[in-house]
């Protein structure tokens, strides 16, 4: 992340990204109004109720994880930066192995979505 913007998704196909212009790697952000500090520990507790998640790293508004794949033995790198003037948390997600992934991380996301609205 520089400057509040992550790498592009480029050419590779599995990856997303909320700053994304295009439809395949495109996501829409995650909204939220809370507070920086509880928005870092329920995306943390989010991320790590999901089957292979973990947090690796949260500096202030930057939270950076991983999940594993035990079947395909795959590891994606995840990224969020909440943007509290905008009140969305940014999101970058991709498969180090470069291989489908069968959806498997958009439904990662769309499930951090659900338990960040509760």
């Amino acid at each position: 992340m520089r400057d509040g913007l992550f790498a592009p998704c480029g050419t590779s196909q599995e990856c997303l990204s909320s700053q994304a212009n295009d439809a395949h790697h495109a996501i829409a952000p995650i909204v939220t109004t809370k507070t920086p500090e509880i928005v870092m520990v329920d995306l943390g507790n989010a991320i790590e109720s999901i089957f292979g998640g973990t947090v690796l790293l949260v500096e202030g508004k930057y939270l950076r994880a991983e999940f594993k794949n035990s079947f395909f033995r795959t590891v994606d790198d995840a990224e969020f930066y909440y943007d509290e003037p905008a009140g969305e948390i940014q999101i970058h997600i991709l498969s180090r192995s470069g291989w489908f992934d069968f959806g498997n991380n958009r439904d990662r996301i769309e499930e951090i979505r659900r338990q960040m609205k509760q």
